[in-house]
């Protein structure tokens, strides 16, 4: 498995470990040997309000509608 100069470090001096095998499953382990997942954070319960909140926000400042980034 090639790993950025960056991660070879966290894997040789940092402590973090690998398993798994070159056909499956690849596992980053933490120095404290619990998985490093790759699973997003769950959204905060309050996540939509958040967004219409930030949105007003950004359209009362601008005076435009967000960008569109699609």
């Amino acid at each position: 498995m090639l790993l950025c100069v960056f991660h070879h470090r966290l894997v040789h001096e940092g402590g973090w470990s690998i398993e798994g095998d070159p056909n499956s499953e690849v596992v980053f382990l933490r120095p404290d040997g619990t998985r490093f997942g790759f699973d997003p954070a769950p959204l905060a319960a309050d996540w939509f309000d958040r967004f219409l909140t930030d949105l007003h926000s950004y359209t009362q400042q601008t005076g435009t509608d967000p960008p569109d980034t699609a």
